[in-house]
């Protein structure tokens, strides 16, 4: 279990905090980024942001090494909560350089930083910037390698970046970061959790490399652990479990998950893939044969979460379950103009599954338009 989520952490964290308040704003400040942290690990996001919204003005008066670190921890919740604007604006100091001509300087990256610079791919992908979160990634990757000497930072960096392919839908390069982190694991490279999360990554290659039972079984397996270990992204692992039951049958199963991570969320304010989960919840409905009516009000849910979080990527997913549900209702026109509107938004990422899908069904749905306005045509 995650240290953070015994009863003793918090109560130690919040009597260094009282103590603090005797001393100097530095101590204060460094009391609060404890508890914040310790309240995302707890999944309690919101008295997270509670303390990061004390911890930034006393931050601001120090050094900016302190300021720096109290926003980019922050930036971890505000990812967590669903808020991803306002955490890249925390993480753009570590992102601007990565996406400039020049590599960023070490020195402006200590382990701290690092850590959450491979978490901001995740931000950008999510806001629909799909190759940006490749190259922030694949500069995080090269830095933790870089100062693997003094630190042993890279298994959390490069689990960072296995996630951020997984929401890429890169199997292959999910399956070959795998691979590295079960290596680190065999040299002893392991940081405390690594073990715990691998089989929620392999597991997730096996059901989409049609290892489909075999997957199921591994995804179990990592989501009982994490679900003993930690309290952060849970509702999220449960939308992947779901879909690989889902492609089982096994439905009912499915959307009970979607409830519990629905449930989740409420409880704890994580936010990240909630739009995800209403997504999955209306494709799982429709497989049931549930009255269309049911699946379309969640795709339209989804859509209007992902709009309020400005998650794009989010948005064309859950417009293309909404698309596909419209065409096969013969409402091609109205499937068309949604999905156009959400993909014609992009301007990078096109060899990724989600705008190769968008892209293969606009074209699809603007045949069958055509088709229509020349029989309309020759009846005239």
């Amino acid at each position: 279990m995650g240290s953070w989520l015994l009863p003793d952490a918090l109560e130690a964290m919040i009597k260094a905090y009282e103590l603090s308040e005797q001393l100097g704003p530095a101590e204060r400040c460094a009391s609060l980024y404890d508890l914040m942290a310790v309240y995302q690990g707890r999944g309690e996001l919101r008295l997270a942001c509670e303390c990061a919204e004390l911890a930034v003005p006393l931050a601001q008066g120090l050094h900016p090494k302190l300021l720096m670190a109290v926003r980019t921890r922050w930036a971890r919740v505000q990812i967590q909560s669903g808020d991803f604007v306002a955490a890249c604006h925390n993480l753009e100091p570590l992102i601007a350089p990565c996406l400039g001509s020049d590599p960023p300087p070490l020195h402006l990256i200590y382990e701290d930083n690092l850590i959450d610079l491979a978490r901001a791919p995740w931000a950008l992908w999510i806001l629909g910037y799909p190759d940006r979160a490749l190259r922030v990634a694949h500069v995080a990757r090269q830095l933790g390698y870089a100062i693997e000497a003094i630190t042993a930072i890279i298994p959390d960096v490069c689990d960072a970046t296995c996630f951020m392919h997984q929401l890429r839908r890169d199997v292959r390069a999910v399956e070959a970061a795998v691979a590295e982190l079960c290596t680190m694991v065999s040299e002893g490279r392991d940081v405390p959790f690594m073990s715990q999360l691998i089989p929620l990554y392999r597991g997730w290659v096996q059901v989409h490399t049609g290892e489909l039972e075999e997957g199921i079984a591994t995804l179990r397996q990592g989501m009982a652990t994490l679900d003993a270990y930690a309290r952060v992204l849970r509702a999220h692992w449960r939308g992947y479990l779901a879909e690989a039951l889902a492609r089982a049958g096994q439905t009912e199963e499915g959307l009970g998950l979607l409830e519990e991570a629905l449930a989740e969320v409420e409880r704890t304010g994580d936010r990240f893939s909630l739009a995800e989960t209403y997504r999955l919840k209306g494709e799982l409905l429709l497989q049931k044969g549930a009255p269309e009516l049911e699946p379309e009000a969640c795709f339209q849910k989804a859509i209007t979460v992902a709009r309020g979080q400005e998650a794009r990527s989010w948005e064309l997913r859950a417009t293309l379950s909404l698309a596909r549900l419209w065409q096969s209702q013969g409402k091609r026109a109205e499937a068309h103009t949604a999905l156009a509107a959400v993909y014609g938004w992009f301007t990078e990422g096109f060899d990724t599954p989600d705008l190769q899908e968008a892209r293969a069904l606009l074209d699809e749905l603007s045949v069958g338009e055509d088709d229509a306005e020349y029989c309309r045509m020759g009846t005239n």
